[in-house]
């Protein structure tokens, strides 16, 4: 009887073996709240016009498709147009992180108005955990009003 079982559950165990499992977590708060401190530290920088601060919350792969002085112009531009950065409001947020493998990736964007003292800025920031830390992987100003 245990002999007519035996190939099944060999083929099961080595079935589930060989199963790669992924467990992925969406929207969770505990990862928007840790996010948003890296967000805060950044636009901080921005109030005060401290461009070089905001380097160090840039991700190697943000670094690998633009550079610090790419993002030196932008915040640069976007001042010189809108004047002193002054208030944000968080109008939409998405996170997704994926445990597979002992690996987790975990990945945060935020939609954000940004309010200038001339206009208003609606900014994207993708941000990435990287080493145990969230970096900017994206920033993009969309529409300005």
């Amino acid at each position: 009887m245990i002999k007519s079982y035996l190939p099944s559950f060999v083929f099961l165990v080595l079935l589930c073996l060989s199963c790669n499992f992924n467990r992925s977590y969406v929207n969770e708060d505990g990862v928007k709240e840790e996010a948003m401190k890296v967000v805060d530290s950044f636009y901080y920088h921005i109030e005060y016009k401290e461009w070089e601060k905001t380097y160090r919350y840039l991700s190697k792969e943000f670094l690998i498709h633009s550079s610090e002085l790419d993002l030196k112009k932008i915040l640069e531009r976007n001042y010189e147009e809108y004047g002193d950065y002054y208030a944000r409001f968080i109008d939409e947020w998405s996170s997704l992180r994926t445990v597979s493998n002992g690996q987790e990736i975990v990945e945060c964007v935020f939609l954000i108005k940004a309010q200038y003292k001339n206009g208003e800025c609606i900014e994207k920031m993708g941000l990435l955990k990287e080493d145990g830390e969230y970096k900017v992987l994206s920033y993009f100003i969309q529409v300005r009003h």
